[in-house]
């Protein structure tokens, strides 16, 4: 079965440093809230992914979408783009 998209769920870095603060909150988990491994994190994305994401754009098939807002907005989102 070919590959029909690839969703690209974009969140920019302080999003993602202001959501991974409140989960470790809510789970309790208090090494994930430590800035460095936050950080790590992001560079870990930034080395490892988005090469991969740039090689794919050139496919045609990534959709980029909006990681902003509630979880329904995003799966909403999502939901849009694929149909």
């Amino acid at each position: 079965m070919p590959i029909e998209c690839i969703v690209n769920v974009a969140v920019p870095d302080e999003k993602i440093r202001v959501r991974l603060d409140r989960r470790t909150k809510i789970e309790g988990r208090k090494n994930a809230s430590d800035q460095a491994v936050i950080q790590n994190r992001i560079d870990a994305y930034t080395s490892k992914s988005e090469p991969c994401l740039a090689y794919c754009q050139k496919t045609g098939l990534v959709r980029n979408i909006s990681g902003l807002g509630t979880i329904e907005d995003v799966f909403f989102r999502i939901q849009s783009e694929h149909a």
